[in-house]
């Protein structure tokens, strides 16, 4: 299991509404415990904590990306993007 903490900020002058937060995975290598994320208000300067719960399906514990994106509803282009570089995973020893 991994936890990715993401902190999001509005950093322009007028609230952000009508956000939400999603991602992008080879659903091979990772399960999200979080579902996509409808946002509230991002109000100016105010950090918005999120943290999402990553599980690590392949049996060789191998790696990938995450991408994780937010969308304003109804456009298609995201207001921002990241790429999440995940560590290998420890095996399970049964």
């Amino acid at each position: 299991m991994f936890k990715i903490k993401l902190e999001l900020e509005n950093l322009d002058r007028l609230p952000a509404y009508n956000l939400k937060l999603t991602y992008a995975f080879d659903s091979n290598l990772y399960k999200l415990i979080n579902p996509p994320l409808s946002l509230p208000v991002l109000i100016p300067g105010v950090p918005y904590p999120v943290e999402v719960m990553v599980e690590s399906i392949d049996p060789n514990g191998t790696n990938d990306t995450i991408r994780v994106f937010v969308l304003e509803t109804k456009k298609v282009v995201p207001v921002v993007s990241a790429i999440v570089n995940m560590p290998l995973s420890e095996l399970k020893i049964d």
